[in-house]
C-alpha cells in the first residue's frame, strides 16, 4: 500500500475509493489546494473516506466520507461514519494499522495516548 504526502492528507488511491489520512491540525478538505488539484488529475469523482486519527486520536468521530465532484469537495454532504460501522472495521483498520507502522516517528509524535499508539500499531495494550 502506497501513502503519497498531498497536502496536509497523506492520499491512498491504490483502493476502489480514495482514503485521507489528515496528518496535521491544519488539514481542511476545503482549503487543501494540493489535494483537490491531485484528486482533479486523478480525474476522480465520488466518496472519499478521511481518517482523523492523528488529529483527533481514537475518537468516535474520526472517520468521514466526503463526496469529491471532480472539482472539490462538497462538504455539506460529508459524513460522520461511527466506530461500529462496518465499512470502518472491514476497510479503515487495515489501512490504518498499515500507515502507523510505515509512518512510526509521525505517529509517535502525534497527540494519540500511549494505548492509542499502540492499537493503531496491531498491538494489544
Amino acid at each position: 500500500m502506497t501513502f503519497i504526502k498531498e497536502g496536509n492528507f497523506y492520499l491512498i488511491n491504490d483502493k476502489p475509493k480514495p482514503y485521507l489520512i489528515a496528518s496535521s491540525h491544519d488539514s481542511s478538505l476545503r482549503y487543501d489546494e494540493l489535494l483537490n488539484r491531485k484528486l482533479k488529475e486523478l480525474s476522480y469523482k465520488g466518496e472519499v473516506y478521511v481518517d482523523m486519527l492523528l488529529v483527533k486520536g481514537a475518537s468516535s468521530t474520526r472517520f468521514i466520507k466526503c463526496y469529491f465532484n471532480g472539482k472539490h469537495f462538497e462538504v455539506r454532504k460529508s459524513q460522520v461514519l461511527g466506530l461500529e460501522s462496518n465499512i470502518v472495521e472491514k476497510y479503515f483498520r487495515d489501512i490504518e494499522k498499515q500507515f502507523c507502522l510505515q509512518h512510526r516517528l509521525l505517529v509517535e509524535n502525534s497527540i494519540l495516548s500511549y494505548s492509542e499508539k499502540q492499537i493503531a500499531y496491531g498491538k494489544s495494550c
